[in-house]
């Protein structure tokens, strides 16, 4: 187990359109684990930094591996 994902300030717009999509989808239906592979670019990053903002509406436990 690593250490924590620092609190970040996404913008409420943008997750609630993520959440929004993700619910339409069922995304996280089923999910009880989200394994998300990150490279360390921006956009991997954001990825998982909304994933991890997310992650306590959907009830999912998050995952990283670099």
């Amino acid at each position: 187990v690593g250490p924590a994902i620092p609190p970040v300030n996404i913008p409420p717009a943008v997750l609630a359109r993520v959440d929004r999509f993700a619910r339409r989808e069922g995304l996280f239906r089923r999910a009880r684990n989200i394994l998300a592979a990150v490279s360390g670019g921006t956009d991997s990053v954001a990825c998982l930094l909304v994933l991890d903002a997310l992650r306590g509406r959907h009830g999912y436990e998050l995952h990283v591996v670099h």
